[in-house]
């Protein structure tokens, strides 16, 4: 693992899994109960929902482009 790259905020999972832990603990406050199974399920949706918009726009952008790639 290389950690001198750097990546978007939007793909990181760490990111995801605590917005999804703070959103956890204010649905807590208001009387719902979130497992730690359920955390984890949703982090891992978020990454999947992430993926399949990077491929659409990747298409998205392939599809409107002017210019040959070469």
């Amino acid at each position: 693992m290389d950690l001198n790259t750097t990546k978007s905020l939007v793909t990181s999972k760490t990111f995801w899994g605590a917005a999804v832990a703070v959103a956890a603990s204010v649905a807590g406050l208001a009387g719902f109960t979130v497992s730690a199974a359920d955390q984890i399920t949703l982090v891992d949706q978020i990454d999947r929902l992430i993926a399949v918009a990077g491929a659409g726009y990747a298409i998205y952008g392939r599809v409107v482009a002017n210019r040959k790639i070469g």
